[in-house]
């Protein structure tokens, strides 16, 4: 036992030397240099602790050595969860500064358009399309806001040619990053209504006047555009499985909003009012988050959803972002985000 003790007291000092000059070195901060030398002043006082819990580990019928192993998991599980806790903050932190640095750097066209609507339109590497797409917006008498999300290409370049108003984001974000700091700009400027559709060109730019009717008419907080609704879902080339997956999600969808939803996923849709407020804080990022995570978090927090038929176009250039395998990961996490009722917390609806 005194062995056992020596070499434990040896250890405990040895490790805290060396955590004391990572964070001479800058590399700890003190509350992780104060938590580990904790830890390790406990392990070194193994052999005491023993000796202390003798009378209870007879009177439970176990060894003094299951009790120091037990507490010594307990800790380990206690630091593992406050470390999730540090870098999941940080991880929310780098996506708040990234956004903060991109909206302190917006590009406005020569001539600002007044308009009551902002279409924000999130792109990555879309220089084939993303001109079109905005003359077309400007021809509807919006205004058009491009979130270039990290493009290789001249998206950014073209964008703002052609009239947009351009937010730069530092690096790919994802759709909703990028939706997320257009609806942040939107609140900024006092936009009640917001369209959001894709650069490829693939969203009719002709149904926007549609989403805004069922805006006004229905009294709704969000309008999706939905392309299944039109019967086209039966002319598209999708595979049984995710047509099952996106079956699945669409249904949860539906009970969440109290109306029947066919297209979750789509990413042509408007909303006006209180609802802009909280996306533009709660807005999930990851793929599905923006979409189907929005939808269930809006529905039970009160907001009025609904959707009305759209058609697609066929992409014309470029591919998706998402491979088929982190669409399934993330249609996973996104669908066990619903269930176990994991998805972000929107302010109730007023």
């Amino acid at each position: 036992m005194l062995l056992q003790s020596a070499v434990m007291a040896v250890t405990s000092m040895s490790v805290a030397v060396v955590v004391l000059r990572l964070a001479r070195a800058g590399l700890l901060t003190f509350r992780y240099t104060v938590g580990w030398i904790g830890l390790l002043l406990l392990g070194a006082l193994s052999s005491v602790f023993v000796q202390v819990t003798e009378p209870l580990s007879s009177a439970i019928g176990v060894t003094p050595g299951v009790i120091v192993t037990a507490v010594g998991v307990l800790v380990l599980i206690a630091i593992c969860i406050q470390l999730s806790i540090s870098i999941s903050g940080l991880q929310i932190q780098v996506r708040r500064l990234a956004e903060e640095s991109a909206l302190a750097r917006t590009v406005r066209p020569n001539v600002e358009r007044q308009a009551a609507v902002l279409a924000i339109v999130p792109a990555l590497n879309e220089e084939a399309t993303v001109a079109r797409v905005v003359h077309d917006l400007l021809a509807l008498g919006l205004n058009v806001l491009v979130i270039d999300d990290g493009s290789t290409d001249r998206t950014r370049e073209f964008a703002a040619d052609a009239g947009a108003i351009v937010i730069t984001m530092p690096y790919n974000t994802g759709v909703g990053g990028a939706l997320r700091t257009g609806l942040r700009f939107a609140v900024m400027n006092d936009y009640q209504t917001v369209i959001q559709c894709d650069a490829d060109g693939q969203h009719p730019i002709s149904h926007i006047s549609e989403l805004l009717a069922a805006l006004e008419s229905s009294d709704c907080d969000m309008v999706i555009g939905s392309r299944f609704a039109t019967g086209q879902a039966e002319r598209m080339h999708v595979g049984a499985l995710r047509r099952f997956a996106m079956w699945t999600l669409a249904s949860s969808a539906s009970r969440a909003v109290g109306g029947r939803i066919t297209d979750v996923t789509s990413g042509f849709r408007a909303w006006r009012g209180q609802i802009l407020f909280a996306l533009a804080d709660h807005l999930p990022a990851y793929y599905l988050g923006d979409t189907y995570e929005a939808v269930i978090a809006a529905g039970r927090a009160g907001y009025r959803v609904k959707e009305i038929p759209s058609p697609i176009g066929e992409r014309l250039h470029g591919t998706s972002s998402a491979s088929p395998l982190q669409a399934a990961r993330l249609t996973v996490r996104a669908f066990a985000t619903a269930v176990l009722h994991l998805h972000v917390r929107l302010p109730a609806r007023r």
